[in-house]
């Protein structure tokens, strides 16, 4: 629920949204990467389908997703690609596990 949010606090995200909710625990969202500073990389940008797992009594929260298929999610506008060099990642498998630390901190573990 918190893709929005990303381009907030997320290293070298200068945008992000979400695209679709399917449901509370599942949502299509786009994000950008830029490493900024002059560097000469392009941007890198990825459209993901997703599922989040409430597990907190266990303490942690997983978010599982994959890059969303344009032929799949036909109903969905795809961002267009933008800036030198910008490509689309194919993230095949993206797992995250979310452990909340205190009201203001949380660890992410990626796999």
């Amino acid at each position: 629920k918190e893709v929005d949010l990303f381009r907030h606090w997320f290293p070298l995200c200068d945008a992000s949204s979400t695209l679709r909710r399917q449901s509370n625990a599942e949502a299509c969202a786009h994000f950008s990467l830029c490493a900024g500073l002059g560097l000469p990389i392009g941007r890198r940008d990825a459209v993901l389908h997703g599922y989040g797992v409430d597990a907190l009594s266990d303490g942690l929260i997983l978010v599982i997703a994959k890059s969303a298929n344009a032929k799949e999610f036909s109903e969905i506008e795809f961002p267009p690609l933008q800036g030198f060099g910008a490509a689309r990642m194919q993230i095949h498998a993206l797992q995250v596990m979310v452990q909340p630390l205190s009201p203001t901190a949380v660890r992410c573990r990626y796999v």
